[in-house]
């Protein structure tokens, strides 16, 4: 098979080839991007690499594939795949993306295809993944390739040229611990990206999007984005104009566009001094020679309106205060109407814990000038006598008549902290699990949560031992971490409790001078380590049971395990399942040394045998060819008169027969999986017919007949 590269390459020649021609008669030009190189093998590409096509024009669909080519790798087996890809929004709108022939249900019914959305306005296919879906440890199903991973459609929203670039999350999986294949991220020359155009062979330019406000203030600046695309095949120099009703907004001149480009202009439209009502923006592109003037054109509506309208645009309040200080609230209130307001400003505060009843720090009344007259307002709060929390302030503007109450009302949190308070903020202990004799380091940090200059005394503690302590001064909010070594040398192997506190004099909030850690002093101890196989296959088993003592612990998935034990001698059991149990007596432990044992276990038989011989009851001697059954499952005894059958667990009936001799059965018999019962038969033979008893019978019976026919003649004759 061909590498698709191949097949869409000569493709792009011959379209090349052509376009020379026709451009030697100057019958039209066409001028396209640069198409990058083929990727390298293995790669995943757009197939077609180029599409460029004037023909379709908006309101056409068109289909590409993402196509992956493996053929020069060395692992051909494809567990899952996956990719994003972008393109121009304003050229190219998503319609469906379809599975490929790659990952399927007829190939496997776990196949599993998810295919991610379209976002049209930023112009992105979100993920699309499929996989064969599987239950570790279980190996996954996989496929070979090449293949399809998906087909997109797109339907041409526009004239121009975009690009559709796979993204950087395109992958391709193996099944082996998820093996990438293919990585777009950090192998970008395997990854082939696609290219759009369907620019015409014309001189044309237009207006392809505007974008007005619905509606605006009178006095605002507005903003008008008007975007103009190139969708011709040559380079164009134009001018630009916007208009409000046939009020001029602006024009912008000489803008210089290639083929196929597009670009989004700002034009602001100052309203002081226009009249309140309806207006139509109308923004206009002109090039002279354009042939396809119909969109050259594009209107929208805006109302320009008056309205009443006050807010509050700032609020300024400290994140946090220590309570008895006086604490300075800003409130910067604006009117953002056409009216002279007359604005009552409320400032309040509110505990957001535990009891959230609402205060009134302020009311006032002002008066602002229309638009854009502001004013910003002082309010002090004394905070004496407040209770410690977390406060949320309020500020309210309100007028008689507001036509926009979104910006009516702003809120801040600040923390109100006692005055004097030192607290702990965090403790760690480091290791926290040692051998008796280590060192661990206690790291505190503390904190001046009060208003005023503290000097004080950091202790750490072990039950009622003293590990360590410290004196620290700090500033009003200053914080600062301390550190304190514990040497456990003769310390009993145990959980311990290790505690900071500050103490400070005349602290007001003593719930937050104490932190604990924990610490686990252990027995100094060894390891026995080692890894466990599969006798038959050499494969490393994982989840497999070593126990050793009280310690079990299971193998990872490279059959590797490590038990932690106290130092002496052990038996050390490995079980798993589906596999006989292996025991090894009198592993010695010695502190701070590894002792290696691997375990290699014997898969558990899964059938049974019922053995046995076949005689004759009478003579002893042993039958040849005599038929054994259980279950349907049928053998013949050999020249000693042995049989043997294997059968999966369970309970069975077994019949015997032979040629000459009466059938036997014996019932109920039990198949243990590894076992072999013993099952003889002893079978009776079957007697032949006395042919001498028979003929003396058959005798006396024809005397008797002759003896009776005469007797009968004579008495007629008579």
């Amino acid at each position: 098979m061909k590498a698709p590269w191949m097949f869409y390459e000569k493709k792009l020649t011959l379209f090349l080839v052509l376009s020379l021609i026709c451009a030697s008669f100057s019958m039209f030009s066409l001028s396209i991007a640069e198409v990058s190189a083929p990727p390298t093998s293995p790669y995943i590409a757009v197939i077609p690499e180029s599409t460029i096509d004037p023909t379709l024009t908006p309101g056409k669909n068109f289909t590409v594939s993402i196509y992956t080519d493996y053929t020069n790798y060395s692992v051909s087996d494809v567990w899952s795949w996956q990719f994003s890809l972008s393109y121009n929004p304003d050229i190219l709108e998503g319609v469906e993306v379809v599975n490929g022939d790659l990952i399927t249900t007829a190939k496997n019914n776990t196949a599993t295809f998810i295919a991610g959305t379209f976002n049209n306005t930023l112009g992105y296919l979100k993920l699309t993944v499929a996989f064969f879906f599987y239950t570790s440890p279980s190996e996954p199903y996989v496929t070979s390739g090449p293949g399809t991973l998906a087909n997109v459609t797109f339907r041409v929203r526009g004239t121009g040229k975009s690009n559709i670039t796979l993204g950087s999350d395109t992958k391709l999986i193996g099944p082996k611990a998820l093996y990438t294949i293919i990585d777009a991220e950090t192998e970008p020359d395997h990854i082939g990206h696609g290219y759009f155009n369907n620019v015409q062979n014309i001189h044309d330019v237009g207006v392809t999007k505007l974008v007005v406000p619905a509606t605006a203030i009178l006095g605002d600046l507005v903003t008008i984005n008007v975007t103009v695309a190139n969708e011709g095949n040559f380079t164009e120099t134009f001018n630009v104009t916007v208009y409000a009703n046939i009020t001029l907004v602006g024009t912008q001149t000489d803008i210089a566009l290639t083929s196929g480009d597009r670009t989004t202009l700002t034009f602001n439209w100052n309203t002081i001094g226009i009249v309140e009502g309806n207006y139509t923006i109308n923004a206009s592109v002109v090039l002279s020679g354009d042939e396809d003037p119909s969109d050259n054109t594009r209107a929208a509506q805006i109302e320009l309106k008056t309205v009443h309208d006050v807010g509050i645009i700032s609020l300024e309040v400290p994140t946090e205060a220590s309570i008895g200080s006086l604490v300075t609230i800003n409130v910067t209130v604006a009117n953002e109407g056409n009216y002279k307001e007359n604005v009552t400003l409320t400032v309040s505060s509110t505990p957001r814990r535990p009891n959230p009843v609402t205060t009134v720090l302020s009311t006032m009344n002002l008066t602002l000038a229309e638009r854009p007259t502001k004013e910003t307002i002082s309010v002090i709060w004394n905070t004496t006598g407040v209770t410690p929390a977390s406060y949320t302030i309020n500020a309210t503007a309100t007028i008689a008549q507001d036509e926009e109450l979104g910006d009516n009302i702003k809120t801040k949190i600040i923390m109100l902290k006692l005055g004097h308070d030192v607290a702990i903020i965090s403790l760690s202990v480091t290791p926290s699990q040692v051998f008796s004799g280590d060192s661990v380091t206690v790291t505190v940090t503390v904190k001046n949560l009060g208003g005023f200059s503290e000097t004080f005394e950091v202790k750490v503690m072990n039950g009622t031992s003293v590990i360590g302590n410290q004196s620290v001064s700090l500033l009003s909010g200053a914080f600062s971490t301390l550190s304190f070594t514990w040497n456990t040398t003769g310390v009993a192997a145990n959980v311990y409790s290790l505690e900071a506190k500050a103490i400070l004099d005349g602290d007001a909030n003593q719930n937050n001078n104490r932190q604990t850690a924990f610490v686990v002093v252990k027995a100094p101890t060894g390891f026995v380590s080692g890894i466990v196989k599969d006798s038959s296959t050499g494969q490393p088993i994982e989840g497999a049971s070593v126990a050793a003592g009280e310690v079990s612990v299971s193998s990872g998935a490279d059959g590797f395990y490590s038990v932690e034990l106290a130092p002496g001698t052990y038996d050390v059991t490995a079980s798993a399942g589906g596999y006989q149990t292996l025991s090894r007596t009198g592993i010695s432990v010695v502190v701070g040394q590894i002792t290696s044992l691997n375990f290699t276990l014997t898969l558990l038989p899964t059938t049974g045998f019922v053995s046995g011989v076949v005689k004759d009851a009478s003579t002893g001697n042993t039958i040849t060819g005599a038929s054994v059954t259980a279950d349907g499952v049928s053998v013949s005894t050999g020249a000693d008169g042995s049989y043997s059958i294997e059968l999966a667990p369970g309970t069975y009936n077994i019949t015997v027969s032979a040629g000459g001799y009466e059938g036997s059965s014996q019932n109920n018999i039990i198949v243990i999986a590894g076992q072999t019962t013993t099952i003889n038969f002893g079978l009776t033979s079957v007697q032949p017919p006395n042919l001498l008893l028979y003929g003396g019978f058959a005798a006396v019976a024809i005397v008797i007949i002759v003896g009776m026919a005469v007797y009968i003649l004579k008495f007629r004759k008579k």
